[in-house]
């Protein structure tokens, strides 16, 4: 009987020119990208409750986003209410220095764009670009948001910054057979309870987990059962993922306006920021960020 032999490596990303073109393109060159194909509902912050128990939540589910325009802002207890209506939130880390600041209700995070200086750690509050990822890949899938929630307090600087969307499932049709089952076995090598790259879960759906880190490399783990791979093939999979991911037709970008909800399913869409058109300038741009699982 073969054992499985468990292949380790770096991909340095930072070394990946044609992706970091493809990157500078979409997140970088402060172009202004379509709206999703979506309706954007308005909505009473009164009725909001109602709209959410009846056919938006089927909608949700089958695209994977809900956009809606509120008559006026929700106060943090009717926000973190209301989204409890769509599973359990799953609270901000309380040891993070740099979260800390802006964490509300344990479960709210202030993401305020204040940040200029390109930091990792504070890339949710930056004025930078923020590269496209899936909320929470290193975690279990159980420990994974299902919904991603933002409800806009303040938009900030008129500028060309969107919250950017990649549907995940023209991703996977664009990889090889060969590419799909490299990333059913590929993962992020500092905890093997994390899932792969790419998995199809119990309603067939394919789920991508799975961050940029550029410029930062990526530390990944493969177990190969029939020892059919070499470092080289997982790495050139890695990359024709990154690449696919940089290079969809149809990405689309939403561009905030005071008292938007947007609901994203973090099962459905890949999600990064493009840049601010103007990231000197003292106005800030402020969302608060609800994690649903």
């Amino acid at each position: 009987m073969m054992l499985s032999k468990m292949i380790t490596g770096i991909l340095n990303i930072v070394e990946l020119k044609e992706i970091t073109a493809k990157r500078f393109d979409l997140l970088e060159k402060k172009k202004v990208l379509p709206l999703p194909k979506t309706l954007i509902h308005n909505i009473r912050s009164t009725d909001l409750e109602k709209f959410l128990k009846g056919p938006a939540v089927e909608s949700l589910k089958e695209n994977g986003l809900l956009i809606i325009q509120l008559d006026k802002l929700l106060s943090s207890d009717t926000l973190l209410n209301v989204c409890s209506e769509l599973g359990t939130p799953i609270a901000e880390n309380p040891t993070d220095e740099v979260l800390v600041p802006y964490i509300e209700k344990e479960v709210i995070l202030n993401v305020i764009s204040n940040n200029t200086n390109g930091n990792s750690a504070s890339q949710p509050f930056t004025k930078r670009h923020l590269n496209l990822h899936t909320e929470c890949s290193r975690r279990k899938v159980v420990d994974q948001p299902r919904y991603l929630a933002f409800m806009c307090c303040d938009e900030g600087e008129l500028s060309s910054a969107q919250t950017v969307l990649v549907p995940m499932k023209e991703v996977f049709d664009k990889l090889s057979e060969k590419d799909k089952k490299i990333l059913k076995n590929v993962r992020y090598s500092s905890d093997l309870q994390t899932p792969p790259f790419l998995r199809t879960d119990r309603e067939n759906r394919n789920i991508f987990s799975i961050r940029d880190f550029y410029p930062d490399p990526m530390y990944w783990s493969f177990d190969d059962e029939n020892h059919a791979y070499t470092a080289a093939d997982i790495h050139e999979s890695i990359k024709i993922l990154l690449s696919h991911m940089y290079s969809v037709e149809n990405t689309s970008g939403i561009t905030w306006k005071n008292g938007m909800l947007v609901i994203v399913d973090n099962t459905i869409f890949f999600h990064g920021k493009s840049a601010s058109d103007q990231i000197d300038i003292e106005k800030t741009r402020h969302l608060k960020r609800l994690r649903i699982k």
